[in-house]
């Protein structure tokens, strides 16, 4: 099974759909400031989104602020992250992870692709699909893989003309 997540898109929907086309997921997680756009999604593609509010999403739809979910033999935390201070560190975010009985937290906001483990809990941010901010500004999204055990394998992609790229995320 795979599963497409997603984040800060604002409202921009161009390159999702064609990589949604490429990668063919059974899934999407979206972590907010969609702005409007998640349930365009949905419709347009049938699939399933799990989806939270980021702070530009003004309540343009009725999502949540945060989100746990089961994926595999993984409990995950979905947020966009500006509640827990993500640009400043992961402190609040793993603290708030484990609290809520999770051992991985996947988050948005900052625009920057990352896969880190924070204390023995997964940290992952898709970055963006639209405006990405990251050293090389290449647009980015993640992609969880989960085999007939529930193990998950977290990956960050790139979209490039087209073309998914499998690179670091990071020099």
């Amino acid at each position: 099974m795979r599963v497409l997540v997603l984040s800060d898109n604002h409202r921009i929907t161009s390159t999702i759909y064609k990589v949604i086309d490429k990668v063919q997921p059974v899934m999407i997680y979206h972590l907010g400031d969609s702005e409007g756009s998640v349930m365009e999604i949905a419709e347009r593609t049938h699939l399933p989104i799990h989806a939270v509010a980021g702070n530009c999403d003004f309540g343009r739809e009725a999502l949540p602020k945060s989100l746990v979910v089961s994926l595999g033999n993984r409990q995950i935390l979905l947020t966009h992250g500006h509640l827990y201070g993500v640009k400043s560190g992961y402190e609040r975010l793993v603290y708030e992870a484990r609290e809520r009985g999770c051992d991985t937290v996947i988050y948005g906001h900052t625009h920057v692709p990352e896969i880190e483990e924070v204390d023995g809990i997964t940290v992952m941010n898709p970055g963006s699909i639209e405006l990405p901010k990251q050293f090389d500004m290449m647009q980015s999204f993640g992609i969880i893989n989960v085999d007939d055990k529930g193990n998950c394998e977290f990956a960050i992609r790139y979209w490039d003309d087209g073309e998914i790229l499998w690179r670091p995320y990071r020099d």
